[in-house]
């Protein structure tokens, strides 16, 4: 194994391209790698990809701690994968986990703290020392698993987009577009619209507009209307307003 020994991989070889990656950077620093670990946290702005722990477990025993939790099974008995590496599905985990749940997960650190959508550090809450943990694997029930979802669903709709605009950047800081995707799910979900697309289309307009579609009454009449072809045309219509107004040919009209 090549692997240094500041570094360890909570998944086994066969996975390692995907695997969560841990660092001791106190034996980093002593290595001479801080460079080469910062331009791994700084990979991208908001640093979503990297938390902060502090544990008295070594290196070692903190990946088999977090193996533990590499899979938790639903209700039915089937399993499914949980993304503790990701900040921003780990503070909706502390949410949804029941308290033994969360002790279970958290109980060997003293302090984990993740990265917001601003880039800032945020605490995570701590273990409930009276609470017995949870044995693993973690059993979730329908309703946690459900309630993840939803929590997921304004990073989902700007995966989409991602992947719709071919990778280019999306309008705005990390922290606005997740407001605006939070938004329009509220919007959308309030208008009992059932319709994925539609999601995906108000998003896309508050990301063209930064949020000002929020702003225009017709937004609500568009998002109860049973026809798709009206709401694509009314938001587009937003989008091409809001654009008129910035341009110098808009404001000398």
């Amino acid at each position: 194994d090549e692997r240094p020994d500041w570094l360890a991989c909570v998944y086994d070889d066969r996975a390692v391209q995907v695997s969560p990656h841990l660092v001791d950077v106190h034996a980093a620093h002593e290595a001479g790698q801080m460079d080469c670990v910062m331009a791994h946290v700084n990979a991208t702005p908001a640093k979503l990809h990297v938390s902060i722990i502090d544990s008295v477990l070594t290196l070692a025993e903190l990946a088999q701690h977090l193996r533990r939790f590499i899979m938790v099974r639903r209700d039915g008995g089937k399993n499914a994968t949980l993304r503790f590496a990701d900040c921003a599905v780990l503070p909706q985990l502390a949410i949804a986990f029941m308290p033994a749940q969360w002790a279970a997960l958290v109980s060997p650190m003293a302090r984990w703290h993740v990265h917001g959508y601003d880039g800032k550090l945020v605490a995570l809450p701590g273990a409930d020392a009276a609470v017995l943990c949870s044995p693993t694997p973690l059993v979730l029930t329908e309703q946690q698993l459900a309630a993840l979802h939803e929590a997921m669903i304004p990073n989902m709709v700007l995966g989409c987009l991602r992947a719709m605009r071919h990778g280019a950047a999306l309008p705005g800081i990390a922290a606005d577009q997740h407001r605006w995707a939070g938004e329009a799910c509220r919007l959308w979900r309030n208008a009992r619209n059932v319709h994925d697309i539609v999601l995906r289309w108000l998003t896309s307009a508050a990301l063209d507009t930064n949020g000002a579609v929020f702003q225009q009454e017709m937004v609500g009449r568009l998002l109860v209307m049973s026809d798709l072809q009206e709401i694509r045309a009314g938001l587009h219509a937003a989008v091409e307003g809001y654009r008129a107004k910035l341009s110098p040919m808009g404001a000398r009209q």
